[in-house]
């Protein structure tokens, strides 16, 4: 019994993806947690909800309101598949809800987000072999982030919103990424890194380059039909500086380190999954809204 109720706190406490004003909008969906059986394709849908909250600063005004919450919503339908057995592809097409509160009003944005293609190569896949006791996944590739989102949306007083309240960025951003995966019997390690090397767009602004890692523990379980994974971590995500005609932006960029805690549920070719994190630390510039809590959960079918 105690097993299953740890079981459940978790499943309804837990996979993983950005958005922030550290990070940027348009930027978000680069986490991808545990994706387990890469040899399988997928399809699937996931959400994510965030929410950021302004400090009470000089800066943190819209034309005399204060200026007081973001929460972010996004939808994905996102794929996986493989051409080759050592080549994956991978794509993420998201749909992004942004709410701003205000003391004298609120702002809303719906939009597709910045689409994103990504492509990875299987450097080593022992994770099928009976003859080595430690199983390992080493992939490495890139992505391609597409400038389909908005990113010149105004609010209830037709003023520009911020470049990070954007659903998009407005400009192309390249992402070179490593994933690696070790485990033994029952319990196992996942690496990632991704860095996002991002362009100026249109109005000539350009978000600073973004670093996302995470190092997460997971160990399998057996509950009735369903085979389970519980996942346990850190996460780190490092903003540099925007830039807008070609000069340092003051106050933006900054750097997160959260706790994660997640679950995944596996029954036949279905997946469901979730994740909560929580950030434990962080290096904000002054009036930079700050995270307070990111959750989401996801649906995924095998073929």
């Amino acid at each position: 019994m105690k097993k299953l109720i740890f079981i459940t706190l978790l499943l309804f406490a837990s996979i993983p993806s950005i958005a922030c004003d550290v990070c940027g909008g348009g930027g978000s969906g680069a986490f991808l947690g545990i994706v387990p059986q890469f040899e399988r394709n997928i399809v699937g849908l996931r959400y994510q909800y965030q929410n950021f909250s302004h400090p009470l600063t000089e800066l943190n005004f819209n034309n005399g309101s204060r200026v007081n919450n973001d929460y972010f919503h996004r939808k994905e339908l996102w794929f996986r598949t493989y051409p080759h057995k050592r080549i994956q592809l991978m794509g993420f097409i998201p749909y992004a809800v942004h709410q701003r509160r205000e003391a004298e009003g609120s702002s809303a944005i719906q939009s597709p987000g910045d689409f994103r293609i990504m492509a990875n190569y299987m450097f080593i896949n022992t994770g099928d072999s009976i003859n080595v006791k430690w199983k390992n996944t080493l992939m490495g590739g890139l992505s391609l982030n597409l400038p389909t989102g908005k990113y010149r949306a105004r609010d209830y007083n037709q003023q520009l919103l911020p470049p990070q309240f954007q659903p998009g960025t407005g400009a192309f951003g390249t992402t070179f990424n490593m994933i690696y995966t070790t485990r033994i019997k029952k319990w196992g390690l996942n690496f990632d890194a991704f860095y996002t090397f991002n362009t100026t767009n249109e109005s000539q602004y350009r978000f600073g380059n973004q670093l996302r890692s995470s190092l997460l523990m997971f160990r399998t379980l057996t509950l009735g039909n369903y085979k389970l994974m519980a996942s346990a971590g850190g996460v780190l995500e490092h903003a540099e500086t925007d830039y807008y005609y070609g000069a340092r932006e003051e106050f933006t960029g900054g750097t997160y380190r959260m706790f994660h805690l997640g679950m995944d549920a596996f029954l036949g070719n279905f997946m469901v999954n979730g994740f909560i994190q929580k950030p434990f630390s962080r290096t904000l510039p002054y009036s930079q809204p700050d995270l307070s809590i990111r959750v989401g959960m996801g649906l995924g079918y095998f073929f």
